[in-house]
């Protein structure tokens, strides 16, 4: 096998990576996070200014849930 062919290969694999890298940053964007909870006002977990927020929390509520 050729450095060429060796370059072509390894740079496939670079693409797919980041081609799975940014179908996963998609996803992740598309779960419910502290901001649009409707109890962060009264949850012991939510984070502090300047602190990652939690995704797919098992305790999130929609704002309609919380005022029912």
């Amino acid at each position: 096998m050729s450095r060429h062919d060796r370059d072509l290969k390894e740079l496939a694999r670079m693409l797919i990576s980041i081609s799975d890298l940014a179908q996963y940053a998609l996803r992740v964007q598309s779960y419910d996070d502290c901001n649009t909870c409707g109890i962060i006002k009264e949850c012991d977990y939510a984070p502090k200014v300047g602190e990652m927020v939690r995704i797919n929390c098992p305790l999130w509520k929609s704002e309609s849930e919380v005022t029912e």
